[in-house]
């Protein structure tokens, strides 16, 4: 787990057979990252945190220009070449986007991104998710930001749903399946009972806190762990 301006990144490593044995994951939400709130010298300090990871999800996108200027800084500055998925806009008053961006010759995107199918209308921004492959090994990701909300019980609606959200991703991928996000809510509320029943787990622990200030545990990884070769 990096600190960066007072933000928490969320990192964990899966572990694959790659030159250095392992595939760095992250998770960040960037907020309102558009080219206009960006200097060239602020997105420069955004990318050189985004090199040291192989995948990463970010949220509270707003547009999809500033991540193509993000995947040629990376080029030009570090000599890597990024691949990326931008979602389409999402959200019910304050329009979003969710985007993944990877190490081309470490991941390559096998499953087509979706959007989850939300017929109940219960996410104020829904979910992003997409399947990737690192060599042998199979992924899938499902990113999201949680509403704030007026109350907690407005954000534990959205939370309890995540279940659903997982067993739709099993059901068209293959793999582990992953859940990364802004949560707006810390991981030990009862509203996650669903999807620990799934047999999910969190990777960044009460030790640490993911929000401007230090205050909140708000941003996390969910993983299957049953599987204890997946992360190291």
């Amino acid at each position: 787990v990096e600190m960066f301006k007072g933000t928490i990144l969320s990192v964990f490593l899966v572990s694959v057979m790659l030159c250095d044995g392992y595939l760095k994951i992250g998770s960040w939400n960037i907020r309102n990252l558009s080219s206009n709130s960006r200097t060239n010298a602020e997105l420069g300090n955004i990318a050189l945190i985004i090199y040291r990871y192989d995948f990463i999800a970010l949220q509270e996108i707003l547009d999809s220009t500033v991540i193509e200027r993000l995947q040629i800084m990376l080029e030009k500055d570090f000599g890597v070449t990024y691949r990326y998925l931008v979602s389409e806009q999402v959200g019910n008053g304050k329009f979003e986007r969710y985007a993944y961006m990877w190490v081309e010759n470490k991941v390559s995107n096998h499953v087509d991104a979706w959007i989850y199918d939300d017929t109940e209308n219960i996410f104020e921004r829904e979910p992003y998710c997409a399947g990737f492959i690192a060599e042998s090994t199979s992924f899938s990701m499902c990113t999201i930001h949680v509403i704030f909300g007026n109350s907690l019980d407005q954000r534990r609606v959205e939370i309890r749903e995540l279940e659903n959200v997982y067993s739709d991703a099993v059901s068209k991928t293959s793999g582990n399946v992953l859940i990364s996000g802004d949560f707006n809510f810390d991981p030990y509320d009862s509203a996650w009972d669903p999807l620990v029943g799934k047999g999910l787990d969190f990777l960044v622990s009460s030790d640490y806190k993911t929000t401007i200030g230090d205050v909140s545990l708000y941003d996390n990884i969910w993983f299957p762990d049953s599987d204890n070769n997946f992360l190291k």
